[in-house]
C-alpha cells in the first residue's frame, strides 16, 4: 500500500491513515466507531488534552466528540470483543445504543400531548403476524450481515 499526505508520522504510521475508521471505548464503556482525523485541520479548542505519542485523534460517528486513542490497543481489545459475540457487530452496536441512550420507557411515559388512556391489547392473530413479520426481518437482516465483511483493523502496510 502506498502512503502519501494521509499518512500518520507518530508512532502509529504502520497501523491507520486519516479517514481510516476504528472502533472505540467510549467512556461508557460502549464500543463505537470513530474516523481518524487529522489534527492539524481540527480547532485546538475542540481536542482533548494529555494526548500520547502513539495516540491518534478520532471523531465519534454521530456526534461532535474528539477523542485521542491508542489505534493499535484500541483495535485489539475490539477484535477481542468481536470474537466474544460471535463476530456479531449489530449486536455490539445495539448494547451500546442501549446502554447510552435514555430509556425510551422513562420518556415514553410522560410525552407531551399523549394521552393517559390504556393501549389496547392485540389480539392472538396479531400477535402472531407480528411475530412472523419480525421473524422475516430478523432472518433478511442476518443475510445482510452474512454478505457484508466484520470489520477489523486497518491492515498493516509492508514497508518498503
Amino acid at each position: 500500500m502506498e502512503r502519501g499526505k494521509n499518512q500518520i508520522s507518530e508512532g502509529e504510521a504502520d497501523s491507520v491513515e486519516f479517514g481510516d475508521v476504528i472502533y472505540v471505548k467510549l467512556r461508557s464503556g460502549s464500543w463505537w466507531p470513530a474516523q481518524v482525523v487529522d489534527d492539524k485541520s481540527i480547532l485546538s479548542s475542540l481536542k482533548p488534552r494529555n494526548r500520547r505519542a502513539e495516540d491518534v485523534l478520532v471523531r465519534v460517528y454521530g456526534s461532535h466528540t474528539f477523542l485521542n486513542v491508542n489505534p493499535v490497543r484500541s483495535c485489539a481489545e475490539f477484535e477481542t470483543i468481536l470474537k466474544n459475540n460471535n463476530g456479531d457487530l449489530r449486536k455490539i452496536l445495539e448494547e451500546g445504543l442501549e446502554k447510552d441512550l435514555p430509556s425510551s420507557k422513562k420518556s415514553a411515559s410522560k410525552a407531551k400531548g399523549t394521552s393517559s388512556a390504556k393501549k389496547r391489547t392485540p389480539n392472538k392473530k396479531e400477535e402472531e403476524q407480528t411475530t412472523a413479520k419480525r421473524q422475516k426481518g430478523n432472518d433478511a437482516s442476518k443475510d445482510d450481515d452474512q454478505a457484508s465483511p466484520s470489520p477489523s483493523c486497518p491492515p498493516e502496510s509492508s514497508k518498503s
